[in-house]
């Protein structure tokens, strides 16, 4: 689903991903295409077998994690899938575009693609609109999104992963949050889309945020402390 406000934000919401993931077209060259003539940007075709991660029933922070990682690798060009379980079935969008996949294991995923990653953001469980600032750092800094839970495997071998943000214990309130994101991201992120995300969803939709550098906020509109904040993403 797509809605546009009348100030031209253009909201993302489910569904999406697999979509662009999928939806068939001619052969580009790697990476995104974004013409200004398109509401939303097509990726090239992805590999003949790409690895698919069945997230079914990994925890919310694995879920994170291992989408964040899909959005790195994906923005050049598709060739990892995170799958989750449900009336579809885990592999139906797989199976009705005829893609033959090879299923690995998260972790299997983190360390052959380990040269996309740059390092971890770590999020604060205390304040959950970390995860948003989180995903947001991650799709332009090229980190992994990480729950403070699994800084013990991901900071050992074989992953040896730096910690290169720390979001814990930094901020007094969401709104110090997205004020922090604003002034030293939103310069960094497109300003094509703006999406707003529940922070206590975990793993939906992330992925295409991090491929495509989107800001991630969760204020309302409606909300007078919210509507200040959030008026300072408006397009001029």
């Amino acid at each position: 689903m797509i809605a546009q406000t009348a100030r031209s934000f253009l909201i993302v919401s489910l569904g999406l991903w697999t979509i662009e993931f999928f939806q068939p077209r001619q052969a580009s060259a790697a990476g995104i295409n974004w013409p200004t003539n398109r509401l939303l940007p097509s990726f090239s075709a992805p590999v003949a077998v790409p690895d698919c991660i069945d997230v079914t029933s990994v925890t919310s922070a694995e879920s994170d994690l291992f989408v964040s990682l899909e959005g790195l690798v994906n923005r050049t060009q598709p060739q990892l899938a995170c799958v989750v379980g449900g009336q579809e079935g885990a592999f139906t969008w797989m199976g009705l575009h005829n893609l033959p996949y090879t299923l690995i294991s998260g972790y299997t995923a983190l360390t052959k693609y380990q040269t996309n990653v740059s390092g971890l953001v770590v999020t604060d469980p205390a304040l959950p609109d970390t995860l948003n600032l989180a995903t947001t750092i991650a799709g332009v800094s090229n980190e992994l999104v990480c729950d403070p839970s699994l800084l013990g495997t991901l900071t050992n071998a074989p992953y040896n992963f730096a910690i290169r943000d720390d979001l814990r214990g930094r901020f007094a309130d969401k709104y110090a949050v997205y004020r922090y994101l604003y002034t030293n991201y939103w310069p960094l992120c497109t300003h094509r889309l703006l999406a707003g995300m529940d922070p206590n969803v975990h793993g939906t939709l992330r992925d295409y945020l991090v491929a495509l550098k989107v800001a991630t906020v969760w204020l309302d509109p409606g909300n007078a402390t919210d509507a200040s904040v959030l008026a300072l993403f408006a397009p001029a």
